[in-house]
């Protein structure tokens, strides 16, 4: 008969799992699984597909073996390893431990079970395990199961790749506040979800599990998981998204820059959100005769293509010197912006037109009407959500000259509004 064991592990309400298709393959793989067997989907899971268990040379799966603790690390190698893969993020523990095991001799088993314990302090809190002694032959049991597994939800958590849900509030009925694996116990099934007992209320935390146990509880919780990290890293991009979305349409900054290669100065504004509209006023000191020249920019909605702002606009001109008076202008020009990250932001802002300037008595094309009579290129970072030091390079059509683009490299300052 099927034993109640491989309930010890069940998903909770929001999440199903059904057998896969090729958890015949259990029975194809080891010769002692018969097609159907009762645990032939977690020998699946974990044996074929993860690498998490391992059978015997002869081919073999012994699942009425005891699983050892020993196993258990090599289970929980292969799954850190798999956390690690999907989330890019170390789980190390900030604070290493110090165990040194004596009675694991042979290396290879010793590189990976230090590891575990010290450099992820796994194992930190099951009171059968001394800092001298692993005992790695011992058969585990499923409060160390869920004392092991709650640690490696908090390396998880303190990396922000897992965030509790509060699953549901447990009160098993075979597990009281004495218990020493209490707290790790209402962790796992309380705040993730991932080993929430039997149906009759109990947790039977003092069962020992065997292979065909483990690995038919693991089918369900080891697949739950890699969701769940999954999720939270689907969530912190989509609130990433929506926070640096809110900081773009809430984006009115002073920018401050001076020019350095035209020894000009520039002061723009730029406002949001329900209409593109910017002011960009230039002063130009290097020649004999000073030249103010005020862009402008305007359209009537913005656009956000993913996470990345492409604005365009109609860009009128006026800028005048003491010499020939005033000179007017109309363009068109594209900014666009992109902000990965808090802390760096990129710009990029083009305007194309015709300048017109006072010419013999009347009002005359200055110049050819070059293709790109603006463009600045720009990154930002961010010293504090308001603040940023903004260097780039600009390139700028003196509406005196007949075409000369002055290109200056320049370094500027974002202030709030």
């Amino acid at each position: 008969m099927k034993p109640l064991y491989i309930l010890s592990v069940v998903l909770a309400s929001t999440v199903s799992l059904s057998a896969p298709a090729w958890a015949s393959l259990a029975s194809e793989t080891f010769t002692d699984v018969p097609e159907g067997h009762w645990a032939q989907e977690g020998i699946a899971e974990l044996a074929i597909k993860r690498d998490m268990m391992r059978g015997y040379p002869d081919g073999t799966f012994r699942g009425e073996l005891p699983f050892t603790r020993f196993q258990f690390a090599l289970a929980m190698k292969e799954l850190i390893d798999e956390l690690e893969r999907i989330s890019k993020t170390s789980l190390r523990s900030d604070t290493p431990c110090l165990n040194t095991y004596a009675d694991v001799n042979a290396s290879a088993e010793r590189d990976i079970i230090l590891d575990l314990a010290n450099v992820y302090c796994l194992f930190e809190g099951v009171p059968e395990i001394k800092a001298n002694h692993f005992f790695p032959a011992q058969q585990v049991s499923r409060s160390e199961v869920s004392k092991v597994i709650a640690n490696l939800m908090k390396l998880a958590d303190d990396k922000d790749i897992v965030r509790p849900r509060h699953a549901q509030d447990y009160d098993f009925s075979d597990v009281s506040r004495k218990n020493w694996a209490y707290e790790a116990i209402q962790t796992v099934s309380d705040q993730y979800g991932v080993m929430i007992g039997f149906p009759d209320n109990s947790f039977r935390p003092d069962d020992q599990l065997t292979r065909y146990q483990f690995a038919q509880a693991g089918f369900q919780t080891v697949p739950l998981i890699s969701a769940l990290i999954a999720q939270t890293l689907e969530d912190k991009s989509s609130q990433r998204a929506l926070e640096l979305s809110r900081l773009w349409q809430q984006r009115t900054p002073w920018h401050v820059d001076a020019r350095l290669g035209s020894l000009g100065t520039g002061l723009r504004w730029i406002g949001y959100p329900d209409s593109f509209v910017m002011a960009d006023v230039r002063g130009l000191f290097n020649q004999a005769n000073p030249l103010i020249d005020a862009q402008f920019g305007w359209w009537p909605t913005t656009y956000m293509l993913g996470q990345v702002h492409a604005q365009p606009y109609v860009a009128p001109r006026l800028a005048y010197e003491s010499v020939a008076g005033p000179y007017v202008g109309l363009g068109l020009g594209l900014a666009a912006y992109w902000r990965p990250n808090l802390e760096w932001g990129f710009a990029a802002n083009l305007r194309s037109g015709y300048t017109l300037k006072p010419l013999g008595g009347g009002l005359g094309v200055g110049g050819p009407g070059f293709l790109l009579d603006t463009a600045d290129l720009e990154a930002e970072y961010y010293l504090n959500p308001n603040v940023a030091i903004v260097p780039g390079l600009s390139l700028f059509q003196d509406p005196r000259s007949n075409g000369a683009v002055d290109v200056a490299i320049k370094l500027g300052l974002h202030l709030p509004l």
